[in-house]
């Protein structure tokens, strides 16, 4: 799992082998903390952009959704007051709007 070199020199009493022992250890944990502080900002970051999209997604719906509410009461206007009705809205013109690119 570990080395401590080419195995030309290595610690032969009780208290070198202990000390070899707990530096591979303690290299082994550090490497294991670096990789989880770099895991656990990669997740951050990743989570902070869905987040972002997801706000964007509501955004687009709650304009869609006023945009829909604009197009009635222009329409009730529009019959209201007896005048030419305005063309059908096609429905791609309420298509979702692109997503953006992500980062």
């Amino acid at each position: 799992m570990t080395t401590v070199g080419y195995g030309d020199k290595y610690p032969v009493t009780t208290d070198g082998r202990l000390i070899a022992v707990s530096v591979m250890l303690s290299g082994i944990a550090v490497l294991g903390v670096v990789a989880a502080t770099v895991a656990t900002w990669f997740l951050s970051n990743l989570r902070n952009i869905e987040a972002e999209e997801a706000a964007e997604v509501g955004r687009s719906e709650q304009l869609e959704a006023s945009l829909a509410e604009a197009l009635t009461r222009l329409a009730r206007l529009e019959a209201h007051l007896g005048t030419a009705p305005a063309p059908p809205v096609e429905s791609s013109a309420l298509a979702p709007l692109p997503r953006p690119v992500s980062r």
